[in-house]
């Protein structure tokens, strides 16, 4: 019995000391997981005639589509997947 009960109060002074450790960050500061990465979202565009999918920024606009390259914008659009 006297094993079990200095079992019982070792693991609770673990569980006190562990739980010490996480201390909210004071008011006025937000905690990491709230700080901002600095990375923009961007928008995916898919190309019209390989499918390949790229940054709407990076891709070539014609007819309201958008191509990986000039190639493919010269090119023009192709069959859907599955249907060629």
């Amino acid at each position: 019995m006297k094993p079990l009960l200095i079992l019982l109060t070792v693991l609770a002074i673990v569980w006190l000391l562990r739980g010490a450790r996480r201390v909210p960050p004071p008011p006025g500061r937000p905690d990491a997981s709230a700080r901002p990465t600095g990375r923009a979202v961007q928008t995916l565009a898919r190309c019209a005639h390989c499918g390949m999918h790229l940054t709407a920024a990076d891709s070539q606009r014609r007819d309201g589509q958008a191509y990986c390259s000039t190639a493919h914008r010269r090119a023009g659009p192709r069959a859907p997947f599955g249907r060629r």
